[in-house]
């Protein structure tokens, strides 16, 4: 039987193979570098240091979304991610991505004295935003796929295009997409004080990532749970207490 796949891995310009993938990550980092840039230049940044931090920034990026999935393939799947890291990336998860930007972006907070909440509010926006994008890539390369389903809309993908799946990419990217959509609004409308929009996005994304991954293919970590679904549970509960001591300070009268 013939199955029509949705999977388009690279393609070729003047002769040149291009993969899908790595052409959407690239355009998630330049959407999101020039929000930040715009961003940053709004609450009187320095431009030189907006630019130190962009251009570091993108290669943070690049290396640190694929720290975990390095790992992961070398000690669980016992494979040797480094013999083909040229060729192809190991991969590059979320988690991966936003606990490096998280840790460099912390740094450049303190090494040029920046606003460290009222950046993290920005950041949050930028990070999901980059994700949406990304799955983009994810859906036309194929990969972070769906369980098995029989919905009208199941997609087909390599290496058993035979079974019909949940566009799980699809799916994310509309959630995410909705998930900036709200943050924005909120920044813009709603926020009472910095680092609101950094922990009410950490909780808002965690609690969705937690649910989607029971419609992925995901190998199981501990307790039944993926690695995300660990790291959402974790992050739930660490969002939930920093927001509610917020909460707490505001409804005291206290400086938050």
């Amino acid at each position: 039987m013939n199955y029509n796949t949705m999977m388009y891995p690279f393609f070729y310009i003047f002769g040149h193979k291009f993969m899908p993938y790595d052409a959407i990550t690239l355009m998630a980092l330049a959407v999101t570098s020039v929000y930040f840039y715009h961003s940053l230049t709004a609450i009187a940044i320095k431009k030189n240091q907006i630019w130190t931090y962009v251009a570091v920034r993108f290669f943070v990026s690049i290396l640190g979304g694929s720290i975990i999935p390095f790992f992961y393939k070398w000690i669980y799947l016992h494979e040797t991610p480094w013999l083909y890291v040229w060729h192809r990336s190991p991969g590059r998860y979320f988690h991966s991505t936003f606990l490096s930007l998280l840790a460099y972006t912390l740094l450049a907070c303190k090494f040029w004295s920046w606003p460290t909440r009222k950046i993290l509010d920005r950041f949050f926006i930028a990070i999901v935003l980059g994700s949406a994008i990304g799955r983009i890539g994810c859906f036309l390369q194929g990969c972070c796929q769906g369980k098995p389903c029989d919905f009208p809309w199941a997609i087909h993908l390599p290496p058993h295009p035979e079974i019909a799946r949940h566009p799980a990419q699809a799916y994310m990217f509309v959630l995410e997409v909705i998930l900036v959509a709200f943050l924005w609004y909120f920044f813009k409308n709603k926020k009472r004080y910095d680092g609101q929009i950094f922990w009410m996005g950490l909780l808002l994304y965690s609690v969705y990532r937690f649910l989607i991954e029971f419609l992925r293919v995901n190998p199981i970590a501990a307790l039944g749970l993926t690695h995300a679904q660990l790291f959402s549970a974790f992050a739930v509960v660490l969002s939930s207490v920093m927001l509610l001591r917020q909460r707490d300070k505001l409804s005291d009268g206290r400086k938050v």
